[in-house]
């Protein structure tokens, strides 16, 4: 009976701790700072005030570093696109010219060197395709975005531009053979007294007119100005060319290339479509291969005259072109509304300053460096 009494004793003092316990005041169920007390923030609060909305101007200023550094990649992968490209075409044409020394075969080394330049030229665009994320449909497409009339009227006024470009590359070579920097060849390597035959015309043709016109109008017109058009067309037009005139590494060309390309650029823009540059590159192309043949089979003067047959040519060539080019402006300027204009998108920073990112990209910068030391390098050595 004691024992029942002791159990029960036992049993209320429990329960009255259990009531105590219960109307106490219960710990957090988690420590503050450390210890029980106060509630605290579990991170105390910072050091440094609390953020705020930037200003207009410093949204600006960072819009503008954005967008140029969005440039400066660009110009930084065109450029090591293209280095990578002329390194690997010169690599490769000069093992097989070393295969061909101790042969006559000029016309076989000038088709292999061309098909070397095809294949460069296909592999480096396509790589710059993709490493820019462009859209293959938008920089390489055959289907024109204008009537069929409008593109043959432009590509009228690119054919009419050929001699002005002609004209300007002239008096370059004639100022700088003022300070003994002379005219260099360009034709068929070892041809110096080749003999003009079908098979001779052939490859002239093909190598000088037909795979540069279709390479290098898919690398830099297709592939480089793709890639640069979302950032303008004007924009677009201008680097490409300067990358193009740069490519063909020697004074005389340059300056000629590089207006080229401004009106290649152009019909592109202007066409939607790869087909009408590549035709305006052909035929500035086949122009030179015909004056050449021309200069080699009857370039004396006609008798009883001072004009040769290859003056007469060029002198129908620019009188026909001239002309068509005249009537072609003035249909397009009044037809066309978009005719000569070109389309900008909205942008913090200007043309000059894009311009300028593009330039002073490493890529561009190497390049540039490096088509200047080896057209430098053909002179000295000649």
């Amino acid at each position: 009976m004691d024992n029942f009494n002791n159990f029960n004793n036992f049993n209320n003092f429990n329960n009255q701790n259990n009531l105590n316990n219960f109307n106490a005041p219960q710990p957090p169920p988690y420590p503050y700072n450390g210890g029980y007390g106060a509630p605290t923030p579990l991170c105390p609060t910072p050091p440094y005030p609390p953020l705020r909305e930037p200003t207009p101007e410093e949204k600006r200023a960072s819009q503008i570093r954005h967008e140029k550094k969005l440039v400066r990649k660009l110009g930084n992968r065109a450029g090591w696109s293209v280095f990578i490209v002329d390194i690997l075409m010169n690599l490769l044409a000069l093992a097989i010219s070393l295969s061909y020394m101790a042969t006559d075969e000029a016309s076989f080394l000038e088709l292999e060197n061309s098909m070397v330049s095809l294949v460069g030229m296909f592999a480096g665009g396509t790589f710059l395709i993709l490493i820019t994320n462009t859209k293959m449909r938008s920089a390489v497409t055959f289907k024109p975005a204008r009537s069929l009339k409008r593109c043959l009227a432009a590509l009228s006024i690119g054919l009419a531009a050929i001699p002005l470009c002609n004209l300007f590359s002239q008096i370059v070579s004639d100022s700088l053979s003022l300070i003994g920097i002379q005219q260099k060849s360009y034709g068929i390597i070892g041809a110096d007294n080749i003999k003009i035959t079908p098979f001779y015309i052939a490859v002239e043709i093909l190598c000088t007119a037909i795979i540069p016109a279709i390479s290098e109008e898919y690398m830099f017109r297709g592939a480089i100005l793709g890639s640069l058009k979302p950032y303008g067309e004007g924009f677009a037009i201008v680097m490409s060319s300067l990358l193009f005139g740069l490519l063909h590494g020697n004074f005389e060309q340059i300056p000629f290339a590089f207006l080229g390309g401004l009106f290649f650029g152009y019909i592109r823009v202007y066409t939607g479509s790869l087909i009408f540059p590549m035709i305006l590159h052909f035929s500035n192309n086949l122009l030179a291969v015909v004056m050449d043949i021309l200069e080699n089979t009857c370039g004396g003067f006609i008798p009883g005259t001072k004009i040769t047959v290859p003056d007469i040519v060029v002198l129908i060539y620019y009188t026909v072109f001239l002309t068509l080019a005249v009537i072609a402006f003035v249909k397009l300027s009044r037809r066309d509304k978009d005719f000569l204009r070109l389309s900008r998108p909205q942008s913090l920073i200007s043309e000059k300053q894009k311009a300028l990112s593009f330039i002073i990209s490493p890529g561009f910068i190497v390049f540039a460096v490096l088509m200047m030391l080896m057209t430098a390098f053909q002179y000295i050595v000649s």
